[in-house]
């Protein structure tokens, strides 16, 4: 896969679901998703992907810019880093609605 720079589970100023809350691996799954999309958006060719990594409470996940040293890739990379959003974007947003909305129907969790 090659290296990768991890770039957080959610845009700098967003709160993310906390490590340890219920079923906090499947919904910070669907916060990293719409992170990733979002990153792809800005970022086309960047090379982005999820990393799980472990943790006193199990584990913690991250959206990672993947990329192979002394290519364009890894300059794409540390430019994505340089540049995160501060935001979710208006996609992102309405992204997290409908995977939230998902979400619940699949553990029969009401809105």
């Amino acid at each position: 896969m090659g290296d990768y720079i991890e770039l957080g589970p959610v845009p700098c100023n967003e709160e993310c679901y906390a490590t340890g809350k219920p079923d906090y691996e499947k919904k910070q799954n669907v916060e990293m998703q719409a992170f990733k999309n979002q990153l792809q958006r800005m970022f086309p060719n960047g090379w982005f992907g999820i990393k799980r990594f472990p943790h006193d409470f199990g584990s913690y996940g991250e959206v990672v810019a993947y990329y192979t040293p002394e290519t364009e890739s890894e300059k794409i990379a540390f430019h994505v880093e340089a540049n995160l959003p501060n935001q979710w974007d208006h996609d992102a947003r309405r992204e997290l609605g409908l995977l939230q909305k998902t979400y619940a129907q699949q553990v029969g969790m009401r809105d």
